[in-house]
């Protein structure tokens, strides 16, 4: 198997729901108006440094 399969398959594992994305956009589009969502960084717990 090689290298580019084994990380297609591991990114399959860890990757997000488009329903937990989705959410995140949500919460940034519906703060009031005078609030300015510049920047959002949106990944796993896993891939933030937490143990599980």
């Amino acid at each position: 198997m090689s290298w580019a399969w084994k990380q297609a398959r591991r990114s399959r594992h860890i990757a997000l729901e488009t329903n937990a994305i989705a959410n995140a956009v949500l919460y940034a589009i519906d703060q009031p108006k005078d609030v300015d969502v510049n920047e959002m960084i949106i990944r796993t717990v896993r891939s933030a440094g937490h143990a599980f």
